[in-house]
């Protein structure tokens, strides 16, 4: 559909009113898609509009953003370091003897465990192993040992579902203060924290545990990454206590509070 300009509608509005007041006027489309006003009929009709034109293709110099890949995500700290774990056990598993079979329970329950990750990154691990395998990797020193399996057995459990997310973590350490749950306040805490609180719980009656939890509203994550999140909390005396949290074998733990 043709759509006509204010000039042209501006004519047609002075043509009809021309029309009403004298003789019967014509409104004619021509072969070059003007519109002409005359006393006579159009002659054979408005011919066929012409076919619009195709747009003038675009040209830009800015680069369409790449579509990232969903099979090939890029690893986290986190991810790199199980990574590294799993290279320098197959590098001790293949060159160290009897460390295959010595390390085969430990081995079966990280495949399990980090699966996912190892499925993820198969071509980025091959790489690894390699590397390690030519010795260019920075094999510490104390990679194969017993003390350094023992070191890996943590991070071969499956972690606590209760301590996915710094949310969960904090979540039942209040919990836990409103029950005057000792046990299980100190279980939310790590470092710093537990050692600070040890010496408080100790010290203070359930009632009193009860009250600092029943204070607490609010809580709001701040930062974060991997290992290190950072998080505010608030209390009925709008006083704002900054919580930092550390991810232990991948269960959020409260470091500092």
């Amino acid at each position: 559909m043709r759509v006509l300009s204010p000039r042209y509608l501006l004519v047609a509005v002075l043509a009809f009113g021309a029309s009403s007041a004298g003789a019967e006027t014509f409104k004619c489309l021509q072969t070059d898609g003007r519109l002409s006003f005359q006393q006579l009929p159009c002659a054979d009709g408005p011919p066929e509009p012409p076919a619009p034109a195709a747009p003038a293709p675009v040209h830009s110099n800015v680069a369409k953003p790449a579509t990232p890949d969903p099979l090939s995500p890029i690893p986290t700290r986190r991810m790199r370091e199980v990574l590294d774990m799993t290279a320098l056990l197959e590098r001790c598993r293949a060159d160290e003897p009897g460390f295959a079979d010595r390390a085969a329970p430990l081995y079966q329950a990280w495949k399990v465990r980090h699966g996912v990750t190892l499925t993820a990154h198969k071509a980025l691990l091959a790489a690894k192993v390699r590397e390690y395998r030519r010795g260019a990797g920075g094999m510490p020193p104390q990679a194969c040992s017993e003390e350094w399996l023992r070191g890996l057995e943590p991070m071969a459990r499956m972690p606590d579902p209760r301590y996915a997310s710094v949310e969960k973590t904090w979540a039942r350490f209040v919990e836990a203060l409103r029950a005057a749950d000792r046990a299980a306040a100190l279980d939310c805490l790590h470092g710093n924290a537990e050692l600070r609180w040890r010496k408080r719980i100790a010290t203070v009656s359930d009632e009193d545990l009860r009250r600092i939890g029943l204070a607490i509203r609010d809580f709001k994550v701040q930062w974060g990454d991997d290992y290190l999140k950072e998080a505010l909390a608030a209390g009925d005396d709008n006083r704002v206590t900054a919580v930092a949290f550390r991810s232990v074998n991948e269960e959020w733990k409260i470091s500092d509070l």
